[in-house]
């Protein structure tokens, strides 16, 4: 069965939890201090908005580090680890809070690197920035690798960490970007359909979180605060 149609058959409360899910995530709390900010990779021509939101969480809170993905520029798309960088240490952002991932091929990859290296650090509360139409697909990757980690067979949860979502408030929707892994150049309003049909993709093979699953990660952590 094609994607689409995977998307499109389902019922409706699959439509009623999506809409849920998209709104909580785009919409998050976020802390004025965390162990860490993290940015989601982009390609080159995507991801201005990305970082200067970066620049603005900082500036206004307590962050005791920013992660960026490692990698070469061109890199399955991505700008590059010292052009991005360079970009935030121009922002006023000092040169020794900036950290760098492993070189990761996709979100999958870098939600996995975020959580093992959360409980190595012993982070806490993290931070994520992703664009509004990719925030939600990479919440559930972050959720789905965090209960890898953090919970048992049964599901309970054996130590807890606070992973808030953030977003860019000022997107220019008609802008003409390259999507995920550099591919389909297009306007970034029709991205958002390109991202849609990815989360039941993923969700069937287990790499994203279920809805379910999320909106209890939510209740927990708002719970525990």
């Amino acid at each position: 069965m094609e994607t689409q149609e995977i998307l499109f058959e389902q019922d409706a409360k699959y439509f009623i939890d999506l809409h849920k899910a998209t709104l909580l995530a785009s919409y998050d709390n976020i802390p004025k201090a965390a162990d860490v900010i993290y940015v989601f990779g982009r390609t080159e021509s995507d991801s201005e908005e990305v970082l200067s939101f970066c620049n603005f969480l900082y500036q206004l809170g307590s962050y005791n580090n920013i992660l960026i993905p490692g990698g070469e520029k061109g890199f399955h798309g991505f700008a590059g680890f010292q052009e991005w960088k360079n970009k935030l240490i121009h922002y006023g952002i000092p040169e020794e809070k900036i950290m760098k991932t492993t070189p990761t091929r996709h979100t999958h990859e870098e939600a996995e690197f975020i959580i093992k290296e959360t409980k190595r650090r012993e982070w806490k509360t993290i931070i994520f920035i992703a664009h509004a139409h990719q925030i939600l697909r990479c919440f559930l990757d972050l959720v789905n690798s965090f209960q890898n980690e953090y919970s048992n067979k049964e599901g309970a949860y054996h130590d807890f960490v606070w992973l808030h979502a953030a977003c860019p408030r000022n997107t220019d929707w008609r802008r003409i970007v390259y999507g995920n892994q550099g591919e389909k150049k297009m306007l970034r309003q029709d991205h958002i359909y390109e991202e849609l049909i990815r989360i039941p993709k993923y969700q069937a093979k287990g790499d994203l979180a279920s809805f379910s699953d999320f909106f209890k990660y939510l209740t927990t952590r708002e719970t525990k605060k």
